[in-house]
């Protein structure tokens, strides 16, 4: 199958995922026995809404989207780069890039999770702090990755953007709900994970069109390379939105019954 019908599929699909969870996702029954208006049913529009009246929340979704963008580039293309890099088996490059990528994201989850849920009681802003650096870290390892010119640094590369991915990862919901009020938060992740994958599916059409219009085995380097641009402007949205939008945005619970 054309990798652009693909990416056709993709948007319908997330466009149809969206309507289902706007729809659908409902938020837990102390949220409504708390606040009166919480059992209020939200049409597609007033969800949508709900995301776009919080700067925050949108800078962290351009922050999701860039996650989601690479995430895409990788699962697709990252088998098939080391093949023609290195002259892997299919199945031995296949082995590779999950493996080495995923521990790391493993890792990385933990570890994230870990440290946010203590340190956030003291600084709640600090997820994003920890968001921001995460990306912005894994910019040049993208970078090394597209360039690496040995199996041992290929792989080096792929685990720590597995690290990096997983530290975001860790707090990609719990940051989101810091500035979402509860009855909204699922309606909010509906939105933010459609606009992410709205964007992110085209990732992998354009590394394809890389390598079918570069020298063989230089596409898709160039294109890894290049994904290290989608980190940068997702590390300085989350990092914007951290210095300047979420003390602002923030939800607090006292306010639940103002």
């Amino acid at each position: 199958m054309p990798l652009r019908t693909v990416a056709v599929i993709m948007w319908i699909v997330a466009a149809l995922a969206v309507v289902v969870l706007a729809w659908r996702l409902l938020d837990a029954p102390t949220a409504a026995a708390a606040h009166p208006a919480a059992g209020e049913r939200l049409t597609p529009w007033q969800a949508l809404g709900v995301l776009f009246r919080s700067p925050t929340a949108l800078l962290l979704t351009a922050g999701f989207t860039a996650i989601v963008f690479v995430n895409n580039a990788y699962v697709v293309w990252a088998p098939v780069f080391l093949q023609e890099r290195f002259g892997l088996s299919l199945t031995r490059a296949g082995g590779y890039a999950m493996f080495y990528h995923h521990l790391a994201a493993l890792l990385g989850i933990l570890l994230g999770g870990w440290l946010s849920d203590r340190l956030a009681v003291l600084r709640p802003v600090f997820r994003l702090q920890l968001m921001a650096a995460a990306l912005l870290l894994g910019m040049p390892v993208l970078f090394a990755l597209g360039r690496a010119d040995s199996l041992v640094l290929a792989c080096g590369a792929m685990a720590g953007f597995g690290l990096f991915r997983g530290l975001y990862e860790a707090n990609t919901h719990a940051a989101l709900f810091e500035v979402i009020a509860p009855r909204h938060r699922a309606s909010a992740v509906g939105i933010m994970t459609m606009l992410a994958f709205l964007v992110g599916s085209s990732s992998p059409w354009l590394l394809g069109h890389l390598r079918e219009t570069q020298p063989v085995g230089l596409g898709l380097g160039l294109g890894f390379s290049s994904l290290a641009g989608a980190y940068l402007l997702g590390g300085l949205a989350v990092g914007t939105a951290a210095l300047f939008t979420f003390h602002r945005d923030r939800y607090l619970e006292e306010n639940a019954c103002t």
